[in-house]
C-alpha cells in the first residue's frame, strides 16, 4: 500500500481588524467553513475526537465543565453530529483525552476533574462499551486541581498512562495497569499553575518526555522521561504571559520536536525550537488575538508542513485564526474566523473522510464549533471488467470532487497502485475525472488504491477504499 499522508499526534500582523471576516488562506487549502452549532452539556471546556461506536466515523466527546458531565456526539460521517448523550463525570469536568485503557478495542475516555479549582480533584475513566455508550466513572484522586489530561505510553509496558497538570500544584503521572485501572498517582514538580502537556521524546532517547506549561511562572518545564514511567527534575524555559495548551510538532523540518504555546496574558504565540537534545532555542513570539487559548496543530493544507490554530477569546471578537507552516519555524499570516462564545480547547481531524482536518471547538458558553476544511474531496472510483482474465485491459475509473459545494473542481493526478507497486497514473480532466488501463494484472485478487496528489485549492487524499480486483485464468 502507498504510504499514508502523516500529519503532524495548536504573525507578524496584529489581528484587531480583520476579525470579522475570515482572510483567504494563501496555500494549498481554501479554508474553511463558517461554523456549525451542536449542543452539548454546560459550559463545555475541552473536546476530544474518536470513533466510539466503531462504524469508522469520527465522533466527539466533550468535557462539560458546568454540568459534571461528558457528552458523547456521533458523528453521521459528513462532518455532522447527533444530539449529544450525557454521562455523569466527577466535579467541574475541565479536561477529556481518549484511549483504549483495557485493551478491549473499544475507545475509553479520561477526564480531568477540576473541582471548581479546589485544593484537590481526580482522574476519571470512563470505558467505552464500543456502541458509542460509556460506563459509570472510576475516579482517581489528583492534587491542586487538575486541569489537563494526556495520554501515552510512558513506561514502555504497551499499556496507556495518563498525566494530568494540576492548576494550583504539581504534575500527576498515573500509570495504568493494562486493565482499565491505573496506580495511584505520582507527584512531579514543573513551574507555577501548571496548565497544560504535551508528551513527545524532546532528547531523542526513544522515551516520552513532558513538556509542561505554566501559566503563573511564563515558562515551559521539560520532563524527561526514565522510560520507566518516572521523570527527571524540570528545566525551564521562557515563555510569554500566562502560557496556555502547548503543543508539539516538527515545525522546521529537521528532524527534532518544537514547542508552541499560546500566552493569554500577553496576546502571542510562543515557538520554541528544539535542538533535539531536550533543549529549546529562546522563544519568538507570534501576534495573536485577545486571550489566546486553545492550540492545535496539523496540515490544514496539504504540503507536508505542520500548520497551527489557536482560539482567541475576546468578548467582542471571538475567532479561531489558522497559521500556515512555512516549513523553516515560521509562519504566514492568519486566516480569520468568528467563533462562538470563548471559545478554548480545540481539535483538529479530518471529521468527514475527505481527506483534509477539520476543526472542533468548545465554546464554554455555548455549544460545539465545527468548521469543515473547504480543501478536502470525496472519490468515486469502479473498475471494468470485474472480474477480469489474464490479459485482459482492466480500465479503472475515478472521480474526485469538492466535499464542500462551491469550492471549485479538483485538478491534478490520481495515482493506482496495485498493493505497494505503482501501475500509473492519470491526470483530472475539467470534470475531476480520469482513468488507467492495464492489460498486466496476474491471475489472483489485487487490492487497488487510488491517491489524489492535491492541488493548489485542494489537498491530497488516499482515504478512498481500495478496489478489489479479481483477475481468473483465461
Amino acid at each position: 500500500m502507498p504510504l499514508q499522508r502523516r500529519f503532524s499526534p495548536i504573525i507578524s500582523t496584529p489581528l484587531s481588524l480583520i476579525f470579522l471576516l475570515a482572510a483567504t488562506i494563501p496555500g494549498r487549502a481554501g479554508g474553511f467553513t463558517a461554523y456549525k452549532d451542536y449542543p452539548a452539556g454546560s459550559s463545555p471546556h475541552s473536546v476530544a475526537v474518536g470513533d466510539f461506536n466503531g462504524d469508522g466515523i469520527p465522533d466527539l466527546v466533550v468535557a462539560n465543565f458546568g454540568s459534571n458531565t461528558v457528552s458523547i456526539l456521533l458523528g453521521n460521517g459528513q462532518g455532522s453530529f447527533k444530539a449529544a448523550v450525557n454521562y455523569p463525570a466527577g466535579s467541574y469536568p475541565i479536561s477529556v483525552a481518549t484511549g483504549d485503557f483495557n485493551g478491549d478495542g473499544f475507545l475509553d475516555v479520561a477526564v480531568a476533574d477540576n473541582n471548581n479549582d479546589e485544593s484537590s480533584g481526580s482522574l476519571s475513566i470512563l470505558l467505552g462499551n464500543g456502541d458509542g455508550t460509556l460506563q459509570a466513572p472510576v475516579s482517581y484522586s489528583s492534587e491542586g486541581a487538575p486541569y489537563f489530561v494526556a495520554v501515552a505510553d510512558l513506561n514502555g509496558d504497551n499499556y496507556l498512562d495518563a498525566v494530568v497538570t494540576n492548576h494550583g500544584g504539581e504534575v500527576s503521572v498515573y500509570l495504568g495497569n493494562g486493565d482499565g485501572t491505573f496506580q495511584n498517582a505520582a507527584y512531579y514538580h514543573a513551574g507555577g499553575n501548571p496548565q497544560s502537556v504535551a508528551i513527545g521524546d524532546y532528547n531523542g532517547d526513544g522515551v516520552p518526555d513532558l513538556a509542561v506549561a505554566n501559566s503563573l511562572s511564563n515558562n515551559i518545564s521539560i520532563l524527561i522521561g526514565e522510560g520507566d514511567g518516572t521523570f527527571r527534575a524540570p528545566r525551564n524555559f521562557t515563555t510569554g504571559s500566562s502560557p496556555s495548551v502547548v503543543v508539539t510538532a516538527d515545525f522546521n523540518g529537521d528532524g527534532y520536536l518544537d514547542l508552541a504555546v499560546p500566552n493569554n496574558g500577553s496576546n502571542t504565540i510562543s515557538i520554541l525550537l528544539g535542538n533535539g537534545n531536550g533543549s529549546f532555542q529562546p522563544q519568538y513570539t507570534l501576534t495573536s488575538g485577545s486571550r489566546p487559548s486553545g492550540l492545535a496543530t496539523a496540515d490544514f493544507n496539504g504540503d507536508s508542513k505542520a500548520d497551527l490554530v489557536v482560539t482567541n477569546q475576546s468578548g467582542a471578537n471571538e475567532s479561531v485564526a489558522v497559521y500556515l507552516g512555512n516549513g523553516d519555524g515560521t509562519f504566514q499570516n492568519p486566516a480569520v474566523y468568528p467563533a462562538g462564545d470563548q471559545p478554548r480547547i480545540i481539535a483538529a481531524a479530518d471529521l468527514n473522510g475527505d481527506g483534509a482536518p477539520d476543526l472542533s471547538v468548545a465554546c464554554s458558553q455555548g455549544e460545539i464549533n465545527v468548521f469543515l476544511n473547504t480543501g478536502g474531496t470525496r472519490i468515486e472510483e469502479s473498475s471494468s471488467p470485474n472480474p477480469s482474465t489474464v490479459g485482459q485491459a482492466v480500465t479503472f475509473s475515478t472521480y474526485i470532487y469538492a466535499s464542500i459545494a462551491g469550492s471549485g473542481t479538483p485538478t491534478g493526478t490520481v495515482s493506482y497502485y496495485d498493493g505497494s507497486t505503482l501501475l500509473g497514473t492519470g491526470t483530472l480532466g475539467s470534470t475531476g475525472k480520469t482513468s488507467f488501463m492495464t492489460s498486466g494484472l496476474s491471475q489472483g485478487t489485487h487490492t487497488i488504491y487510488e491517491t489524489y496528489s492535491g492541488d493548489s485549492n485542494f489537498n491530497p487524499n488516499n482515504s478512498a477504499p481500495p478496489i478489489t480486483q479479481v483477475v481468473n485464468s483465461p
